[in-house]
């Protein structure tokens, strides 16, 4: 698995994530934990905790944050997704 990269992350960029992130447990009722977690790991949280539906919706919601067609998240301070 590799992760291609768009851009370089910017903080502005993490804060927006981080923000979907929290809107989508609250509005999707999951039980995740948003105390003191950074954007990353939220969406990391969200990524491994929900499947199916419920994946392309928060898909969805991280690439309007992220602004960007086809991103998935931030790792290793860059905006992407994952292939195989």
């Amino acid at each position: 698995m590799a992760w291609v990269c768009y851009r370089q992350a910017t903080s502005e960029d993490r804060d927006r994530l981080q923000a979907a992130a929290r809107r989508f447990i609250y509005r999707h009722s999951l039980r995740i934990s948003t105390e003191d977690d950074t954007g990353d790991s939220l969406a990391l949280s969200i990524d491994l905790y929900v499947g199916g539906y419920e994946r392309r919706l928060w898909l969805r919601c991280a690439r309007r944050a992220l602004r960007h067609p086809q991103a998935e998240g931030i790792a290793w301070g860059h905006v992407g997704r994952s292939v195989e």
